[in-house]
């Protein structure tokens, strides 16, 4: 469904409370529009070019409007996971208790396509975007943060607070009407919806704001070797990823005793990030936001629904949703990039393959190229890989390299999953190349 079918009357799925404001329905209709006017793109985008720690994140940023068609699904996600949140703070559960919600999701075992995926994603964070090198740049240069978006965020998150007074008032206005026509006492009605509006309080950011102190990403461990994976990596380098980017873009905005916000507003990104992969993982992002967003309570504006129920989380989250998916944004495209890694022809006349097995020397093969062109090479790969597996077993990680006549390696390929995942993809970014070689030449040596 799409994110017009689910609003109806300006509320989501027509629930009172949880109204939908219009700047989120703009959004959704001109996702390009709101991105090329979005102050935190344009101070991202606006970034020195020539800086080299910038030039990866330039090259993703400049690939974001051929992507803005992704922003409704991606805002759809996020309300999935806010309203989720709303559901489980609501409960009856401890922090501590929806955080402990996640273990089973987070430990489930990674499915073939969670492993594809999060092996995409560490090429994202690690060279695409080169996350860690990023972080170091900006913690170094604070003054890069050109937007604040806290009179915003105040600004929006009050307008809701208002939608819900008013929702509040109208009830309250019908059941007096409906009590006078019945010639019942107003009193209890009045009463009632009386203290409800009390209890609203509007959210407001101290005097004394400033801005956290930047994260610093560590490289994202490369999955070659990860055959018992779980969930848990993809989750953990996602929101990695969100948190550095959602800080990056409200450095100026969160205040001291406020910290909480980064990690809550990242799972919400999160979230929206696996889902839209249709990978597990957004449900273990939902707990964890819940388990935040309860652990903090206290700094939550207090807002009660016309039904009673607390739309606090609703209130306080969804002004937060145009950073939570820019972040996404950010990171599905550096995904895709990732993907489209530049391959280059790959003129190999040489092979070399070694098989890893715990606590047992290497199974290392030679052999020569028969095939042209990077087709030809996957398929030799391929015929190899699977004739080593089929006379020695299955290898706990099984890789080979192509190369030149001048025996310089021309393509590294990771074939341990061939058997149940014969889609090979060639990797011939030279940095990585050279780092993978450096990491197996050992095994080569005779």
């Amino acid at each position: 469904m799409s994110f017009s079918s689910r609003v109806k009357n300006k509320l989501w799925l027509g629930r009172k409370h949880l109204p939908i404001p219009g700047w989120l329905e703009s959004i959704a209709k001109d996702p390009r529009g709101w991105l090329e006017s979005f102050p935190a793109y344009r101070s991202l985008i606006g970034l020195n070019p020539q800086e080299p720690a910038l030039k990866p994140l330039k090259n993703v940023l400049e690939k974001l409007l051929d992507y803005a068609g992704v922003v409704p699904g991606l805002i759809v996600n996020c309300i999935q996971t806010i309203h989720g949140v709303s559901s489980d703070v609501n409960g009856s559960s401890s922090a501590e208790e929806l955080r402990k919600r996640a273990d089973p999701y987070l430990n489930a075992a990674a499915s073939n396509k969670e492993k594809g995926l999060y092996k995409r994603l560490a090429i994202a964070h690690n060279e695409t975007m080169n996350v860690p090198e990023l972080s170091r740049w900006m913690t170094e240069n604070t003054g890069y943060a050109a937007s604040s978006g806290a009179s915003w965020i105040v600004e929006k998150t009050n307008e809701t607070v208002q939608q819900m007074r008013q929702a509040i008032e109208n009830a309250r206005d019908a059941a007096i009407e409906a009590a006078e026509q019945a010639g019942r006492s107003v009193e209890t009605a009045k009463n009632k919806f009386e203290s409800l509006l009390n209890q609203i309080r509007e959210f407001v950011v101290p005097e004394n704001a400033r801005g956290l102190a930047a994260v610093a990403p560590v490289a994202a461990p490369t999955a070659t070797f990860l055959q018992t994976m779980t969930t848990a990596p993809v989750v953990a380098v996602v929101d990695a990823q969100s948190q550095f980017f959602i800080n990056a873009m409200l450095a100026q905005t969160f205040v001291e005793g406020s910290s909480f916000i980064v990690p809550a507003t990242s799972k919400v990104a999160t979230a929206a990030v696996t889902k839209h992969y249709a990978v597990g993982g957004a449900i273990a992002a939902r707990s964890s936001c819940a388990s935040i967003i309860s652990a903090n309570a206290s700094s939550v504006p207090f807002v009660t629904s016309v039904t009673g129920t607390s739309g606090a989380t609703w209130a306080f989250l969804l002004p937060y949703l145009p950073w939570m998916v820019l972040a996404a944004l950010i990171i599905i495209v550096a995904v895709e990039l990732s993907e489209e890694e530049e391959v280059k022809t790959i003129n190999a006349s040489f092979l070399y393959g070694a098989g890893y097995k715990t606590s047992a020397k290497p199974d290392v093969v030679f052999a020569g190229i028969t095939h042209n062109g990077n087709e030809g090479f996957i398929e030799e790969v391929r015929q190899l890989a699977l004739e080593m597996i089929d006379k020695r077993g299955e290898y706990d990680s099984l890789v080979f390299f192509g190369a030149g006549s001048d025996r310089r390696p021309e393509a590294f390929v990771d074939a341990t999953e061939v058997k149940t995942n014969p889609d090979l993809r060639p990797v011939t970014k030279e940095e990585r190349l050279q780092a993978e070689f450096q990491k197996h030449s050992e095994s080569f040596v005779q």
